[in-house]
């Protein structure tokens, strides 16, 4: 049992049996860094409260209370608590202040605290471009200042990975796929052997569809974190849209097979979020729904699929995979049209599959939407 494990555990008896036990500050942090990451802020409320009463002279604590505060964006009152700490321009504090401006729409000052920063010969405002624009990239609707900050901060820090990565996707969210492309051999030139890279050039080909080149990039990811689900999950994405079935459908047969059921909708949310162009998510949805519906399909799926796979295998000419695809196509195609929920499922944006009252966003409005959302870390 891990030390966290172990806190949890002593955490639950003390709820479950109405006792109380001593937990030190570190012990406390812990279990608000645990809540934290699984965004229960009812929890990480109740905890810090305990925390407090146990030890209520703790700076550590005393700025998890500004980190609830703005968690419950109650960022008056978070900014107000910071500067009277008479510490605002430090460490994490200092980080804490500007996601209260900026959520204020104080940019202005923001910005001013960048340059005092650059004026001062033994601080380095590089930590704070690399906060800023991951904020102003979060917020969706600060395009142009957020370019104009990832630019001057390159000029200034040419090698920052997470500066590359931010330009790589304002490159992309503008349509420069090949500019973002370059960006993306860099990143990959400096880390071969982050999967995020690779995840990403395989993106990028993709949406310039070019699914070959995606394919070998996705490969690449893989070899890199061989675990990662929504990696092959794309993967078999870019299988199915470059007419390659057969591989399409062992990939998901591995997925299906090594996650929970209930995992699946989430795994294709998860997809839906990386092609962000509606028709292309439609047609992949409708077959990624008789995939998770095999038993409901079987009909389908059990003798159309397996005949596709056992034709592929033997004859790779172009015009055999054609005509089975389409054939299969048809089919799962038809064996949807009685379904009440087919015309009621479309992509929205990064996160959601949705109902189809917002239906007629742009695709600039999709892509847009989907870039406020990029998935940085697997």
């Amino acid at each position: 049992m891990s030390k966290l494990d172990h806190i949890l555990q002593r955490y639950a008896q003390m709820n479950g049996n109405g006792t109380k036990s001593y937990f030190d500050a570190d012990e406390i942090a812990d279990l608000l860094d645990y809540f934290e990451s699984e965004d229960d802020i009812a929890q990480y409320e109740k905890i810090l409260d305990f925390g407090l009463r146990l030890h209520p002279e703790n700076p550590d604590l005393k700025i998890r209370i500004c980190r609830l505060l703005i968690f419950k964006e109650q960022y008056d009152e978070a900014l107000e608590m910071i500067i009277r700490t008479g510490h605002d321009d430090e460490g994490e504090l200092e980080l804490l202040k500007i996601d209260c401006l900026c959520a204020l729409d104080r940019y202005d000052e923001v910005l001013s605290m960048i340059e005092r920063k650059q004026m001062q010969p033994d601080e380095s405002p590089e930590e704070l471009y690399e906060y800023v624009a991951s904020i102003l990239s979060e917020m969706g609707d600060r395009q142009d200042e957020l370019e104009e900050l990832v630019c001057e901060g390159l000029a200034l820090f040419p090698d920052n990975q997470t500066l590359k990565e931010e330009y790589c996707y304002i490159l992309e969210s503008q349509g420069l796929v090949d500019n973002a492309l370059c960006i993306c051999d860099e990143l990959i030139d400096r880390d071969p052997y982050f999967a995020d890279y690779w995840y990403m050039a395989g993106r990028l080909y993709a949406e310039a569809d070019n699914y070959n080149r995606a394919i070998k990039s996705l490969n690449m990811a893989l070899t890199c974190n061989d675990s990662d689900m929504e990696i092959k999950l794309f993967r078999a994405f870019c299988f199915y849209r470059n007419g390659s079935l057969a591989e399409a459908v062992r990939e998901f047969q591995e997925i299906f097979s090594a996650v929970e059921k209930e995992g699946v909708e989430e795994l294709i949310q998860d997809i839906a979020a990386e092609y962000p162009v509606p028709d292309d998510f439609n047609d992949v949805c409708t077959f990624f729904k008789i995939l998770r519906d095999d038993a409901k399909n079987e009909n389908v799926l059990s003798y159309l699929m397996e005949q596709f796979i056992c034709e592929h295998d033997k004859h790779e000419t172009p015009a055999t995979i054609t005509r089975h695809l389409d054939s299969i196509i048809d089919c799962i195609k038809q064996s949807c049209e009685d379904d009440e929920e087919k015309d009621d499922i479309h992509f929205m944006h990064a996160e959601n599959i949705c109902h189809a009252e917002n239906r007629n966003m742009l695709s600039g409005q999709l892509a847009s939407a989907y870039l406020t959302q990029k998935y940085h870390n697997n």
